[in-house]
């Protein structure tokens, strides 16, 4: 219904918001959060990305109007799960997300989108939470 399709719009207007700067990168700059990989684990969710060496990396989970409702740290300047690739001088990085809010309380079953800035850019993905 009319619900259904306001909320697929606010949706889809928070992926546009969450992935706006994508753009933003240099030439070439792509290694910067690169390959954003969401993947759902028994305790929660793991994001993936690569990143350059050196460069911190912040990490957000954003509800569908766009609130974020979850900062995930451990990304820093460094690899978290696997080393560094010479041909790009990227590193994977690792964080792990346990479907809470900030506050440490559970989140709603829903769509989110994930958020990853690093090296002057900007990746989003969408996320399915399927709840605890």
């Amino acid at each position: 219904g009319r619900a259904g399709g306001a909320a697929g719009a606010a949706g889809a207007a928070a992926y546009r918001a969450a992935a706006r700067g994508s753009e933003r990168g240099a030439a070439g700059d792509d290694a910067a959060a690169s390959a954003l990989r969401v993947t759902r684990t028994g305790g929660g969710y793991e994001i993936s990305f690569a990143a350059p060496a050196g460069v911190s990396a912040r990490t957000g989970v954003f509800d569908a109007s766009g609130r974020c409702v979850a900062r995930l740290g451990g990304a820093g300047t460094g690899p978290t799960t696997s080393g560094a690739s010479r041909a790009t001088g990227a590193t994977l990085r690792t964080v792990r997300w346990n479907g809470h809010d900030t506050s440490g309380a559970p989140l709603a079953r829903g769509v989110y989108f994930v958020r990853v800035e690093a090296g002057g850019s900007v990746k989003a993905a969408k996320l399915v939470h399927l709840g605890n």
